[in-house]
Formats: C-alpha cells, structure tokens, sequence
C-alpha cells in the first residue's frame, strides 16, 4: 500500500458496510457513518479542492475535533496537498493566510 488512496479502497473494498465513525450530532443525537459512505465525503470535498486548483499546496484546517475534520485531512492529502493543522481556539485576530 502505496498511500492514503490505495489504504482508503482497501478498507472500502473490504468494509464498506462497517461502521467507521460514531458521533453525536448538535441534538445529542448518536450518527454512525459507513465506510463507504466515509470514502464518499471524502471523494466529495476532494473533488472540491481539486477544481479550485489546489495542487501541492499546504491547505489549512482549522475546525474542532469532529468527523468533518477526518474527511477535510483525507480530503487534502488525497489531493497531494499538505493538511497545515490549526487549532480552531484561535482568536480571529489572529488567522492569517499562508502564502
């Protein structure tokens, strides 16, 4: 296995119906998601970056600790980009954007 791609289609391969994440939405509500369903956010956001044109570069997530935060990290470095990870306490003031 070669990369996030090749580890991503072997797990949906062999696992798509499995539960890989469990959560509580903003209700408290316990949300499970899939594998395959997992892959497909991924697929989604990494579409996304890829049509902007980011390619090679060091892409910013800044979001609290959550199942949104693992398909954006995925989503980044199945593009070839480099997930710059920020903590998302950081005061306004302080965002900035890299060059």
């Amino acid at each position: 296995m070669d990369n996030y791609i090749d580890f991503m289609n072997l797990i949906r391969a062999n696992y798509s119906q499995n539960t890989a994440f469990e959560y509580f939405d903003n209700e408290l509500n316990v949300k499970s998601v899939t594998y395959n369903e997992f892959y497909n956010d991924v697929c989604a956001v990494a579409e996304n970056i890829e049509e902007l044109g980011f390619v090679g570069k060091n892409l910013g997530i800044c979001t609290e600790n959550s199942y949104l935060w693992f398909v954006y990290y995925y989503a980044v470095v199945v593009t070839g980009n480099v997930a710059v990870l920020f903590s998302h306490n950081i005061p306004k003031e302080e965002n900035y954007q890299l060059e």
